[in-house]
Order: structure tokens, then sequence, then C-alpha cells
């Protein structure tokens, strides 16, 4: 076994004060000194107060259960397991903490993120290391898992975060649509976007954001987030969810249909019916989307246009590329996912999930997956 290192959420107590559980670590076989902290300091003394839990690690404790600190205790034995702090001052408040403990960097492995886990981002920190991150509409939070070392740590963003999220490397922030706010928001900091914002997009010339509720696509400035233009699709496809690029064009899944647009937001024909498509992403061959209503993916050829439809699980959201020629698709209806070679959609493996699968990443051999119905992001290997 390996020891873990434990983050936290952060919480608001008594309407200012931010909540944190100090770095630590784990000894397997040991124990870990757990702490709770207010900043501003003084600003609300209650909020350090925390009723400690243990979760899913069989023989672990925590003494004492309520308190501004607590020791953690892991036996020898102790599996993946994560230790929770809820505020006692503001007890509905979202908030957790997390010891991971996991014998295999590529065991199975499931992570509470908090109500409704949507949409995930891989990215690179300042300091090196990659990080996943997924954003929970429930919660309206943002968490960020350390893939190398392994640390959980969240944040509250806005109201109902949804959609495909986008990693800014000039800026190094992560871009997140608010639907519950009709606005965008990196680092803390929000502009408007159209109504019902989904999907985001980052590109060089610009944040590219589908507008879910006035059937428009936004484009903004990425440093400023003034925006640049806006693009009236509607006469073409309603509702639009996410967009990729293929590094000359744009793609834009709506419930009616997928539309390839121009840099200008000019239409080039035809529209790709679709029933329902969520989920798109550029491979760096094809274009990819999931037709959510008729339990199929469609794979588009952006200089022909030619396509190619294949069955897939029920009610399919979240697709990825995978390795060597393959993608992966979170099929929410039947709580799986599935594995399509590119070339002719063949169904390598299906695997089980936990209920509802959302959002699906490969990253680094490793395949993730948002659990919407049980408020967990899964590593399945």
């Amino acid at each position: 076994m390996t020891a873990g290192r434990t983050v936290t959420a952060s919480f608001t107590a008594c309407g200012v004060a931010s909540v944190r559980v100090q770095d630590a670590v784990a000894a397997i076989g040991g124990t870990a000194a757990l702490t709770a902290a207010v900043s501003p300091a003084g600003s609300c003394a209650p909020s350090l107060e925390a009723d400690w839990t243990t979760d899913g690690c069989p023989g672990a404790s925590v003494s004492p259960a309520r308190g501004a600190s607590t020791v953690f205790h892991a036996p020898a034995s102790a599996g993946n397991c994560r230790v929770v702090a809820k505020s006692v001052a503001d007890p509905g408040k979202f908030d957790f903490a997390y010891v991971i403990v996991s014998a295999s960097p590529r065991e199975p492995l499931s992570i509470y993120v908090g109500p409704q886990p949507y949409g995930m981002l891989v990215w690179t920190g300042l300091a090196g290391g990659y990080r996943l991150s997924v954003a929970s509409t429930g919660a309206g939070t943002l968490t960020t898992v350390s893939l190398s070392y392994m640390t959980v740590g969240s944040e509250y963003v806005g109201a109902n975060p949804r959609g495909d999220m986008a990693w800014d490397p000039v800026i190094h922030g992560i871009w997140i649509s608010l639907t519950g706010e009709d606005k965008v928001v990196k680092n803390h900091e929000k502009y408007d976007a159209g109504a019902q914002p989904h999907g985001v997009l980052w590109t060089v010339s610009g944040l590219w954001v589908a507008d879910y509720g006035s059937d428009k696509v936004t484009k903004l400035d990425r440093i400023s987030g003034a925006v640049l233009a806006t693009y009236d699709i509607g006469q073409w496809g309603h509702a639009p969810t996410g967009i990729a690029y293929d590094g000359s064009t744009y793609w834009v899944a709506t419930t009616t249909g997928v539309l390839h647009l121009r840099g200008d937001g000019q239409l080039i024909p035809p529209v790709i019916p679709a029933a329902d498509a969520y989920g798109i992403t550029y491979d760096g061959t094809y274009v990819w989307f999931s037709n959510h209503a008729s339990n199929t993916v469609v794979r588009v050829t952006p200089g022909s246009g030619s396509t190619a439809t294949f069955k897939v699980g029920n009610s399919p959201l979240g697709i990825s590329p995978g390795g060597g020629g393959t993608v992966w698709v979170a099929n929410t209806g039947d709580d799986t996912v599935c594995e399509l070679r590119a070339t002719d959609g063949a169904i390598l493996a299906t695997l089980k999930t936990g209920p509802m699968p959302y959002g699906v990443v490969f990253f680094d051999g490793s395949l993730w997956v948002t659990d919407y119905g049980a408020d967990d992001v899964r590593r399945l290997f």
C-alpha cells in the first residue's frame, strides 16, 4: 500500500468564511492529523467546528468525531477510503475532505465529488503534473484530483456548472459554463454569456460557448471575457450543447442536428441530423458525437463531411478519444461505457460503471467516468 494525501473542499460558513482541511499525509498502519482552518482568520470562529467520519475503509477511524481537528487512523489492510468533514455551523453546505489510500495507481477507484457530477477535464498544473477536474451541477463546485499525488480539493464556482469545460493555457485556468447564471467563469471571474450556456471551447481566436437556451453560439475574448460575436444558429439547429474544433472549422452539437461552422459563424452545409446530440469531440482524424435519443454515435470525416453511424448502449452522452484509434462512450441509460474501434465502429469492450455515467475521459492509460447518479468520479482502470 502507498500513502495518500488529503486536501479538501472549501465551504462557506456564517456567510463569509472559507474552511479548509490542511494538507496531510496518511500513513498506512499509522495516523494522520487533519485540521480545519478558517480564512480570513477569526472571521467566523464557529466554522472551525466539523463533524468527522470515515467511509469506504473498514477499520479506519477518526478521533474525536467533532472538533476543529481530528486524528485519522488507517489500518495496514486499508483500501480506498475517504474522510468526510461536515461543517457544524452550516451542515447543509457541501463540503468534504479525502484521504485516498490506493494499492495501485491503476486499480479501480471511486472518489466522491458532490451531487450530480457532469463534465471532466484533464490539465497540467503550473508546477507540473496532471490534474483531473470535475464539475458537479448539484453543488456548484469544481473538484480537482491530482493524478500524481491523488490529492483531492474542491471549490464553489457558481450555479449549475454544466457541459464540457475548457483549459486555457495562456491564463492557466479553466473556463466553465454556469447554466444557472447565464455566465461563464474562469479563475473566479464571471463573464456574461448567452442563455443557459452548456459546452465551452477554447481556441486562440477566442472562447466559444454553446448557448442552450437561446439557440446561439457566443464568442468571447479569451483574455478579457468581452463578447466578440454572437451567432444565431436557430435556423439550423436548436438547443446547442457542445462544440468541437478540427483545427480549422467548428462543429456544434444541438438537440436537432450537428452544424459545421466557419470561424465567422457561417454554416458549411449540410446540417447532419441528430437525435438529441450531447457529447461531441475531435480525435485528430474524425469528429464524433453521441445521439442520446437513438442509442447511437456518429463518426464524421471533416474533409468530406461523410458520416457513419454505430449502435452503442442506451442513452449515450459523454464521448472521449481512447488509445490506439478508439473512442469511449458513456451510456447513461444502462450504466456502462463502451470502447469502439474508430475505423469500423466495432465494440471492443463494454464495462460496468456506477449509476448514470455522464462524462468519460481516457488519459494516460486510465479511464475516468463521472457517475451522475452516485455523486462520484470513478477510475475503471
